[in-house]
């Protein structure tokens, strides 16, 4: 006589993994270029980029969410039409590559979300960042990286 428990906890646990997988499936924004969900960020953090919120422009791209991670880190997400841009305010030493655009506390990098953009204006846009947060006034101090 065979023992169905063996089959009966395979079929258990193939529906609970179904189950979980269509949960985060259904919540997760799966669309191509889709950005991470929000992080909430300090006033200090948000301080540092001059006041930039989100529905605000930042030249031709409206700002769509700011994230911001344990290490530092500041997520922008930038639009236009369909085109979306995930820009990157970072202290030193959190990435371990050459930023693109450098401030005199923080690396800026970026990433095209499967769009294309001329260097050109990719350039501008990062300029444009870099100038908030090198612009005079009080700032928020450079945080320190988590460990």
């Amino acid at each position: 006589m065979r023992r169905p428990i063996p089959a009966l906890c395979v079929s258990a646990v193939v529906i609970v993994i179904s189950i979980q997988l269509h949960r985060r499936s259904a919540t997760a924004d799966v669309r191509p270029g889709a950005f991470a969900p929000v992080k909430p960020c300090q006033e200090a953090s948000t301080a540092l980029l001059g006041g930039l919120k989100p529905g605000e422009l930042l030249g031709s791209f409206v700002v769509s969410q700011i994230s911001c991670e344990p290490s530092g880190r500041i997520d922008l997400g930038v639009t236009r039409g369909s085109i979306r841009l995930l820009l990157s305010v970072v202290p030193p030493g959190v990435l371990p590559h050459e930023p693109p655009k450098k401030t005199r506390s923080y690396h800026l990098f970026y990433s095209l979300r499967g769009h294309q953009l001329p260097p050109p204006e990719l350039e501008h846009l990062l300029d444009l960042l870099a100038s908030r947060i090198d612009a005079p006034g009080p700032r928020a101090p450079t945080p320190s990286p988590s460990r």
